[in-house]
This record gives C-alpha cells, sequence and structure tokens, in this order.
C-alpha cells in the first residue's frame, strides 16, 4: 500500500502511538522493520529553543569550525571532499540545480572542520524526483557522512541540528531517511527531535541507480492524521 503525506500543519510531533496498515506496525526497532525509515520534523511557529540551544559547535570541542555550503555559479564542491565518491555525489546535485530539477533553489550542506580536513557533513535538498513524498517549500536532510576518524565524537547531531536551525520555516517539515538497519543514523535522528512518521522502501526504475526514489510503503497514525 502506498501512501503520501502532505505538508499540513498541526501533525503531532510527541505521539508514539502507530498505526497498523497491512498487518504491520511503524516501529523502528521491530524485527520485521522495514528497508527505510522516514523521520520528519515540524517547524513550528516561533524558533524551537531545543534547537536554538544545540545550534552551535562549542561543546564539540575548539577545533571544530561550521561552515554553510551552497554553490554560487560554477562553484561546484565544496572544499576539501575526500575521495571521488564523494566528489560525484556534489556534483550531482550541483547538475540538478543548474537544470532546474529541484523544485526550489536552496540546496547545500553543512560542513564541519577540523581545521582543513572535512570531519562531516550534512546535506539538504529541496523536492526533486528522489523524494517524491515531499512538498514544495519542505527539504530533506541527507545525504549524510562523517569521517571515519571522527565518528562516534558528536558531529552527526551536531550537524543535523545545524541544518535544522538553518532551515526552519513555521509549519515546513524537514526529513530525514535512513536505512533500517543503520542503528547510528536512527539515534541521530531521534537526538534531534526527529519523529518516526513512515516506512517504505525503493524504486530503482530500470535498475538506474541515479533514477533511484524512495516511496512510502506505511505511514504512522500521527503522520496520517496530518
Amino acid at each position: 500500500m502506498s501512501a503520501t503525506i502532505t505538508s499540513s500543519a498541526g501533525a503531532s510531533e510527541t505521539e508514539t502511538e502507530t498505526l497498523s496498515l497491512e498487518g504491520s506496525t511503524c516501529d523502528s526497532h521491530s524485527s520485521a522493520a522495514p528497508r527505510y525509515l522516514f523521520y520528519r520534523y515540524v517547524c513550528g511557529e516561533a524558533k524551537d529553543e531545543r534547537i536554538e540551544a544545540e545550534n552551535g559547535l562549542g561543546r564539540l570541542g575548539p577545533q571544530y569550525r561550521c561552515v554553510i555550503w551552497r554553490p554560487r555559479g560554477w562553484r561546484i564542491l565544496p572544499h576539501g571532499l575526500p575521495g571521488a565518491r564523494l566528489r560525484l555525489r556534489f556534483l550531482f546535485r550541483w547538475v540538478l540545480d543548474r537544470l532546474h530539477i529541484f523544485a526550489e533553489p536552496g540546496f547545500g550542506a553543512v560542513l564541519i572542520y577540523d581545521g582543513d580536513r572535512l570531519a562531516h557533513y550534512s546535506g539538504f535538498t529541496p523536492r526533486y524526483w528522489r523524494f517524491p513524498f515531499i512538498a514544495n517549500g519542505d527539504f530533506q536532510i541527507g545525504d549524510t557522512w562523517t569521517d571515519p576518524a571522527y565518528r562516534g565524537k558528536g558531529l552527526a547531531s551536531a550537524g543535523l541540528a545545524r541544518a535544522v536551525a538553518l532551515l526552519t520555516r513555521p509549519h515546513r517539515r524537514l526529513w530525514y531517511v535512513v536505512e533500517s538497519i543503520n542503528e547510528p543514523s536512527i539515534r541521530v535522528a531521534e537526538k534531534g527531535h526527529f519523529t518516526l512518521a513512515a516506512e517504505g522502501g525503493i524504486l530503482e526504475p530500470w535498475g538506474l541507480g541515479f533514477a533511484r526514489a524512495y516511496v512510502i510503503g506505511r505511514i504512522c497514525a500521527d503522520a496520517e492524521r496530518g
């Protein structure tokens, strides 16, 4: 069963009740967990004190600095991306932006550096074919990456909090899609006050990875009421 979650305001962020659809509940810790989990953060009317409190990076240590990167003209890649794979990810999104594929402008990334070394990034994008469930005006946070030498230091949580603080607008919904077996990323989402809204999988037309789309199969009760 497929379902689309609209961008209407007023859905609960704190309810834990789930709705059973096709014999399964929306439970990130179930042994029959789906392939992908769709976490959501609903922005309020005013700035969220939780996000304001987590906005800074001082708690991580003075050696870290945070940079908000957005493409400017032919400024294709952020400084310090290690490896061809990460460069291709940013190049792919830059091409989509130049071709006006995104539903609106605004894609970019939160970068956390230790000196000149990139330790973490959290990308963010508006709606496009890969995330068809996102409404106009909403954003998806991802992909995210942390240098293996810096994992377990709280950088992913700090990057997510900074992205939320940057993107917060009244009633805007922010999304965070994670594979159901990725426990560290699930903990980051839940620590960041994202709530589990749906579960689903992916479609790859003709087996083409670049055409992949994340699709919702089951929605949680609070999400359906929203």
